[in-house]
């Protein structure tokens, strides 16, 4: 308003409207510029801190792009050896290919209707017309070479360098998933071993197998972490049905328990693999290519603040923090950490949105750990049955027995499904899991009769 003088007294009249738009024009500029003001100044703070961050990461010896990755992954591997590792998942690439392996279960029928957990014994109409005993043994023996060269790697130092260029999350790790081809090779020989009672051909199987997973056990992300475990849970699936057959002694039967009981116990604290994890994001966050192949845009189109970079690097220290909690505890904190992802404030600058993309679903996590705990369980029962036997000349009545021979009564329940099925009928000890096809499954309280369910629903017998 402005004021003009008459006789009358003082007159106000309103601004034109050309002053109020210029008032209003004012205001909004000064708005911005504090706005903008602002988050200059807690993004100067965020880079400062970010950049401390690093450093500290640089002076502990921690991965924390790509350059660093890749220098951490040539140390703690060796050289030795990879040139056998790569003709070994280049020779179980070749078998892969034969006419005769589409027919074998394991190998070309693995993802169609198969499973690690299938069992030449525990099907018991085989060998059947379609798969008769004389394609596995031709096969196998065509794999022979693989196998010697298997026995040359148990010799050399491990874990064994493979070919990998490290490019944050579109990093290849293709040398280690064909591994799984020689994998399911070896599982294949070690059940055919047991099906002809051979003990000395199957404790080869078995040691080739953990030979196999100890090569490639980089101790580096935590994909590797869960398919090298993955490889283990095929071998404990082995030694396990191994079990069921009396030609292990004592000596023999402690040794495979206690290979499975070390593992277990210092598997699932994964510190490591978080701090690669957090390695992996932030290189690929930094760099210009690799999503645009991959269908995921969207991660460019988010802003990359230091802000939201510091936030990112934060979360993932958190999942470090819990690594190493017991499992409760731990699932406990994925699930806070889930819901603070959706605050507002990891919304407005870009965070939950980028994290969304690079994390793995906690659900996946949580369902991959509890099932490889639940095998190993189930394994060492299945050796504490042996062992029992061996020592007292009889099956135990009940698991609880089984702690006279040292396997504790915690592990006779899974993590989250009921207690193992275990019963003596007709002079048979028989033990069983639930089936793993849905996550809901509980442990029957009576066991399956079908042979053909048992590679999805493990169950053993003991005489």
């Amino acid at each position: 308003m402005s004021t003009v003088s008459s006789s009358s007294g003082t007159v106000r009249r309103p601004f034109s409207p050309a002053v109020w738009i210029m008032r209003a024009f004012f205001s909004v500029c000064l708005l911005a510029a504090s706005g903008i003001g602002w988050f200059g100044i807690t993004q100067l703070f965020a880079s400062r801190e970010l950049a401390k961050f690093t450093r500290d990461l640089e002076s502990r010896g921690i991965p924390y792009d790509n350059a660093t990755m890749q220098k951490a992954f040539r140390d703690k591997t060796h050289a030795e050896g990879s040139e056998t590792l790569k003709s070994i998942i280049r020779l179980s690439k070749w078998g892969s290919s034969l006419a005769s392996v589409q027919a074998i279960p394991f190998v070309g029928a693995m993802y169609e209707n198969s499973s690690p957990w299938m069992s030449l014994i525990g099907l018991k109409e085989w060998p059947t017309d379609d798969l008769p005993e004389q394609i596995v043994s031709d096969y196998l023996a065509e794999m022979e070479p693989m196998f010697t060269l298997l026995d040359q790697l148990e010799k050399m130092p491990k874990p064994v360098r493979i070919e990998l260029e490290m490019n944050g999350y579109w990093t290849s790790l293709a040398q280690l998933d064909d591994a799984r081809l020689t994998m399911q090779v070896l599982s294949l020989e070690a059940r055919y071993a047991i099906f002809k009672k051979d003990k000395p051909r199957t404790m080869r199987a078995i040691k080739s197998m953990v030979t196999l997973a100890q090569a490639l056990d980089s101790q580096s992300f935590l994909m590797v972490d869960y398919m090298v475990e993955f490889y283990r849970t095929i071998t404990r699936a082995v030694i396990q049905e191994s079990m069921t057959c009396e030609f292990w002694d004592l000596a023999e039967t402690r040794a495979l328990k206690d290979m499975i009981e070390s593992r277990r116990l210092n598997h699932f604290n994964r510190t490591r693999a978080w701090e690669w994890e957090r390695a992996m994001a932030m290189s690929s966050i930094e760099s210009s290519t690799g999503f645009w192949n991959s269908g995921e845009e969207m991660i460019y189109m988010i802003p990359k603040f230091p802000s939201a970079k510091l936030k990112i690097m934060k979360h993932y220290e958190e999942h470090i923090k819990i690594s190493g909690l017991p499992r409760d505890q731990k699932n406990s904190h994925l699930g806070e950490m889930e819901r603070d992802l959706m605050s507002f404030s990891n919304l407005i600058d870009g965070t939950s949105l980028i994290l969304g993309v690079l994390l793995p679903s906690s659900n996946w996590m949580i369902d991959i750990e509890e099932r490889s705990e639940d095998s190993a369980k189930f394994a060492l029962i299945a050796c504490g049955i042996r062992q029992f036997k061996l020592e007292n000349n009889r099956l135990p009545t009940n698991l609880d027995e089984l702690t006279s021979v040292g396997v504790p009564r915690e592990l006779f329940s899974t993590t989250n499904r009921g207690r193992f099925g275990f019963v003596v009928e007709d002079g048979k000890a028989w033990l069983w899991s639930y089936d793993f096809r849905n996550p809901l499954n509980k442990v029957a309280e009576v066991r399956s009769t079908d042979p053909n369910q048992y590679q999805y629903q493990p169950t053993l017998s003991f005489e």
